[in-house]
């Protein structure tokens, strides 16, 4: 018997090409579409870049940080993120942090720490000394298993990771170039500052450095001299468990930026978030 052929029409299936995004060589990357910025925010960041108004003006004021008009326009086109705004995103993912596991380390601490060159670290002088650049937040450090702190060295923006249960810390940097397999003298001293401070609060043992390994992730590299800072917010807001959770796309740095903004501009913490609604 034969049986008449069907004629179906066939589906043409459009291939999306995914933007090449950072990976984490510890924990798999999903591929996430980049949402649209919604028209609340636009009108906020609009408000926020006006030249012709007060750069005085303080538009943020969250978790005991207060930043300007002056400060925010970092955020604007292919402006350095400064250490002021860093450190007020920092806080800000620090009492985000619902889960208590992760430590967010002002950057000031490392400037204070590699522009002194300190020659003997020791415990009793480095709690005398650098104690009080914690964030004073309450928080049972017990829990803390993750402790991220972003570094400025010449203009350029780095985020070391320190996993305190698998004894390992990582440097994330976009500087391209040969990997490096050991500490630099200042980021061994950074290194040793933070794990006493560490130590102190857990109220546990100390930590010997000697015993955590070094590593550096693959990253892209960096193909300007402005995003760094951008880089390394977006880093702290996506790390958990050893790696990134979601995968950041090099080519949306401007949205990046606006959208890091609005984290802070509308925040319900924010003390002059009623300037930005309607």
């Amino acid at each position: 018997m034969m049986v008449p052929q069907t004629h179906r029409r066939s589906r043409t299936h459009r291939v999306r090409r995914m933007a090449q995004s950072l990976k984490s060589p510890f924990v798999p990357q999903p591929h996430t579409r980049q949402s649209a910025i919604p028209m609340d925010l636009k009108e906020a960041i609009a408000f926020v870049f006006n030249t012709d108004m007060d750069p005085s003006e303080e538009l943020v004021s969250l978790y005991e940080t207060h930043l300007t008009r002056g400060n925010l326009g970092c955020f604007e086109g292919s402006h350095w993120i400064g250490n002021e705004v860093m450190d007020a995103y920092c806080r800000f993912l620090q009492h985000e942090d619902i889960g208590r596991t992760k430590l967010f380390i002002s950057p000031y601490l490392a400037e204070i720490v590699v522009q002194s060159k300190p020659k003997k670290l020791v415990k009793d002088s480095i709690l005398n000394q650098y104690e009080r650049y914690l964030y004073d937040i309450a928080m049972p450090y017990g829990h803390v298993i993750e402790v991220f702190l972003p570094l400025l060295i010449k203009n350029h923006w780095t985020l070391i990771v320190f996993d305190l249960y698998k004894l390992r810390i990582q440097l994330l940097d976009l500087l391209g170039g040969r990997k490096k397999t050991h500490m630099t003298g200042a980021q061994r001293n950074l290194a040793k500052v933070v794990l006493c401070l560490m130590a102190h609060k857990k109220g546990v043992g100390e930590y010997n450095l000697e015993r955590f390994s070094f590593v550096m992730p693959d990253v892209p590299s960096q193909t300007n001299e402005h995003d760094c800072g951008v880089f390394v917010m977006k880093f702290m807001e996506h790390w958990s468990s050893g790696g990134l959770t979601k995968s950041i796309d090099p080519t949306q740095m401007s949205k990046y930026r606006l959208k890091l903004l609005g984290n802070m501009l509308l925040s319900q913490h924010n003390a002059h978030r009623t300037l930005f609604q309607k």
